[in-house]
């Protein structure tokens, strides 16, 4: 039998083998049969399924239309028996061979190697059922994400651990793109754009960290964000004599005051 192999990570995809995408019209049914391949583990009643999926609808036309959708299922899938019907449940086929994205995606982020970490972030298109609003689904998809997540930020750690500061940055504004009200995820962008001489991409990301927080939650950063990187010393000197020509004249070996005395050279404030 044909290996099924199931996108559920972004878009909603299906095809056997390497086969064209099985295109199933109804949303109601893609729904139906996304359910029936998330929860694969046990049957479901059809009075669950018929109100889960056409909670409006009288009890009997409900039912009704989980017939027809069952139908649907077994018409764009054939000849594989992928649903199996006994007395009121329906389950997927135990038996169906299944290549499930998101299952590999549980796998390889939940693994103690950097590499398939990796694999897990690859994987991540997209959340859970992108474009699917149905109640059932929210809770699953706030669980996935929240896994991606912590897998972005294990992967940071793994390529600092490395000196890998580049691919650190790649994960870090991944995770910022991904959860931009994360302060954390901005501070560890800035503190990365430090690390490979790019203060100016530093003091841009404190820039969009903090009018994010402004607009969208009426925040300001914490007080451990809000210095700027270190100055350069030529910067300095240069705001130095702008601010006391004469002194800066009479003391030039002096080095001039400026609000980052006391930080280490070199060392992000953050």
């Amino acid at each position: 039998m044909e290996t099924l192999s199931v996108c559920m990570l972004g878009s909603f995809t299906l095809r056997w083998n390497e086969h064209a995408e099985i295109l199933i019209p109804n949303t109601t049914t893609r729904a139906l049969l996304a359910y029936l391949i998330a929860y694969r583990e046990r049957p479901h009643t059809r009075d669950l399924l018929s109100g889960l999926f056409w909670p409006d609808l009288p009890e009997t036309l409900a039912r009704r239309r989980l017939t027809q959708a069952l139908w649907q299922i077994r018409r764009f899938l054939a000849p594989h028996p992928v649903v199996l019907t006994e007395g009121d449940t329906v389950r997927l086929d135990p038996a169906l061979p299944l290549r499930l994205d998101v299952a590999e995606f549980e796998q390889y982020a939940t693994s103690d190697a950097a590499q398939e970490i990796a694999c897990a972030v690859a994987l991540y298109r997209g959340e859970f059922l992108n474009g699917y609003y149905d109640d059932w689904l929210l809770v699953e998809r706030e669980r996935l994400r929240e896994l991606f997540l912590v897998a972005l930020e294990r992967l940071i750690v793994a390529c600092k651990a490395q000196g890998d500061y580049q691919h650190a940055l790649t994960y870090a504004r991944r995770l910022v793109a991904e959860d931009p009200w994360r302060e954390s995820a901005h501070c560890e962008v800035m503190r990365l754009y430090h690390l490979l001489g790019q203060d100016a991409e530093a003091l841009k990301q404190y820039q969009v960290c903090r009018q994010i927080l402004a607009d969208e939650l009426g925040w300001t950063p914490r007080p451990k964000l809000r210095p700027w990187p270190p100055r350069s010393s030529a910067t300095c000197r240069r705001k130095a004599r702008r601010i006391c020509p004469r002194r800066h004249r009479k003391e030039k070996s002096a080095r001039p005051a400026c609000r980052w005395s006391g930080v280490k050279r070199n060392a992000p404030p953050w």
